[in-house]
C-alpha cells in the first residue's frame, strides 16, 4: 500500500461531503472502468481487511478510503486509475 502524491485524495475520507459522495458510487461510467468498486472503510473497520484488499489477495480494489483518516493507494495504481481518482475529488 501508498500513501497519496495529491495530499487533496485525503479528503475522499477525511471530508464528510466527499465521503457521502463516495458512498454513493461512481458518477460517470469511466470512474467505474477505472476504478472499479469504490471502497470506504469505517475508521473502525478491520485493518488486515484493508491490507488484505491492497496487497491484491481479494478483488484488489485501486485505492481506498479510511473515514476519518485519509486515503491509501495500491502500488499497482495506473496512472489511468489515478488520474480517474484524483477526477473523483474534484
Amino acid at each position: 500500500m501508498a500513501i497519496p502524491d495529491v495530499d487533496l485524495l485525503h479528503a475522499l475520507g477525511t471530508d464528510a461531503v466527499s465521503r457521502k459522495i463516495l458512498k454513493g458510487g461512481v458518477l460517470y461510467p469511466c470512474q467505474a472502468i477505472f476504478l472499479g468498486r469504490l471502497c470506504l472503510y469505517s475508521h473502525r473497520g478491520c485493518r488486515f481487511e484493508i491490507t488484505k484488499r491492497l496487497n491484491g489477495k481479494d478483488g484488489t480494489p485501486s485505492f481506498v478510503a479510511v473515514e476519518r483518516s485519509g486515503v491509501m493507494l495500491n502500488e499497482k495504481m495506473t496512472r489511468a486509475e489515478h488520474a480517474t481518482l484524483i477526477g473523483l475529488r474534484k
